[in-house]
């Protein structure tokens, strides 16, 4: 939607992403948020769907941390091992094994 600089927006549900790199505008943001039902009239967001809190842009969305425990793959590496060597593992197959904590359907048109 068309938005206009200085004007306040609501918005119902928000996913963050930190480094974004957008190739289209050949920029990285920081942090951006990616919001679903967006308006200009805060009324409308008080009428959230049950389970969804209201936000103003300036709330995150909470979220409930999980007792998570994933067993490493026999010769795996760690999320954090692929992050840090991710120019040595370019093009290389790799195996990753962990558990989905959110989904946010359909985002740039993928799953």
């Amino acid at each position: 939607m068309p938005v206009e600089t200085g004007e306040t927006y609501y918005f119902k549900d928000a996913m963050e992403m930190k480094n974004f790199e957008s190739k289209s505008l050949n920029k990285t943001f920081a942090s951006i948020l990616f919001v679903s039902d967006i308006t200009k009239n805060a009324e409308a967001q008080k009428t959230a769907m049950p389970g969804m809190a209201a936000h103003d842009g300036h709330t995150k969305p909470k979220v409930e941390a999980a007792d998570i425990k994933v067993t490493p793959l026999e010769g795996g590496l760690t999320v954090e091992a692929v992050n840090k060597d991710k120019v040595n593992l370019a093009g290389k197959i790799v195996k990753v094994k962990g558990v989905v904590t959110k989904y946010n359907g359909g985002i740039m048109n993928r799953n």
